[in-house]
């Protein structure tokens, strides 16, 4: 059983990917509120909170086969906005 890691999996696209994988794989699953995370399984839930200055990972010991990156804090601007930097 491979094991997968998910930012941002309470809702949405994050949510939907970690419903697809806890059928067949173990997932860590990161959100801010666990909402329907516990009724799926293989899943351990971890309360992450992306937007503090310091968000506190949890350890995990086990081996990760793929990261998946879905919160729901990401700033967009359009491209106008960008510097070179």
């Amino acid at each position: 059983m491979k094991h997968y890691v998910i930012v941002g999996a309470s809702s949405g696209i994050g949510f939907e990917i970690a419903k697809q994988l806890s059928n067949n794989h173990q997932v860590t699953a990161m959100a801010r509120s666990e909402r329907d995370l516990t009724t799926l399984p293989n899943v351990r839930f971890h309360e992450l909170d992306l937007s503090q200055e310091k968000p506190l990972f949890p350890v995990i010991e086990t081996p990760i086969e793929g990261i998946i990156y879905c919160p729901g804090t990401i700033l967009l601007k359009p491209f106008r906005a960008l510097k070179d930097e």
